[in-house]
């Protein structure tokens, strides 16, 4: 194999590398959209509570 076909071989999995990587992180993001979307509902019924006066007769 000559140095040209190595180097080429060589830059070709690593493109692959870079775009199996881009394409975890993008799983990655879209898993835990759910989990932020839940996170920030739950900040905000905290502070709905936090912000509840309740007044007993």
């Amino acid at each position: 194999m000559t140095v040209q076909a190595r180097a080429a071989e060589v830059q070709a999995l690593a493109s692959e590398r870079r775009s199996q990587a881009a394409d975890q992180r993008a799983r990655s993001t879209t898993e835990y959209a759910p989990v932020a979307q839940i996170r920030a509902e739950l900040e905000n019924a905290k502070w709905e509570l936090s912000q509840t006066t309740v007044v007993a007769p």
